[in-house]
C-alpha cells in the first residue's frame, strides 16, 4: 500500500504530539521555582493537598524518615516511603511530594513532605509545611 507523502508525515506529527501530551500528563518537572544543580530551589512551593492521590495521606514509619539524608536516591525513597503522593512522575522530576499524617496528644495532624533532588535525581533538600511537623519525625534533643 502505497501512502503519500503529507499522509505519512501528517500521522508523524500526531504520534508525536500525542507522545508530547502523554509525556507531560506523566507529571510535572517541579513546582518549586529555580531549582539549582545542587537542589536548591530559590522558591520553595508546595503542590494543594485537595491534588494528592491519596486523600489524606498516609501514616509514615518515622524512623524511615528520620534515616532520609542528603544524598538519598529515588529508589530508596520510593522503599522508605512510597510513591510520592502528587503528580511528580518518576523520571525526570527534580522534586517528590508527600501528604502525611502524624498522631500526637492534640490528635491527627497533617504536613506535607518535599525532597528536592540535584541534577544527578539524589535528594538534598527537605521541607515541612508547616515547618513545626518536622517536631512530629524527629525527638525533642535532636
Amino acid at each position: 500500500m502505497n501512502i503519500p507523502k503529507i499522509a505519512r508525515l501528517t500521522g508523524l506529527a500526531l504520534v508525536a504530539t500525542a507522545a508530547a501530551g502523554l509525556l507531560a500528563a506523566c507529571g510535572t518537572r517541579h513546582v518549586s521555582r529555580d531549582i539549582s544543580p545542587d537542589g536548591v530551589a530559590a522558591e520553595v512551593v508546595f503542590p494543594d493537598p485537595a491534588h494528592a492521590f491519596l486523600a489524606g495521606g498516609t501514616f509514615p514509619d518515622p524512623d524511615a524518615l528520620r534515616r532520609i539524608g542528603p544524598g538519598v536516591t529515588k529508589d530508596q525513597l520510593y522503599q522508605a516511603l512510597g510513591r510520592p503522593h502528587f503528580r511528580e512522575g518518576l523520571i525526570g522530576v527534580r522534586e517528590w511530594d508527600y501528604l502525611f499524617q502524624f498522631r500526637t496528644a492534640d490528635g491527627v495532624v497533617t504536613c506535607q513532605y518535599k525532597v528536592i533532588f540535584d541534577r544527578d535525581y539524589r535528594g538534598q533538600r527537605f521541607h515541612w509545611l508547616p515547618e513545626h511537623c518536622l517536631e512530629a519525625v524527629m525527638p525533642a534533643d535532636a
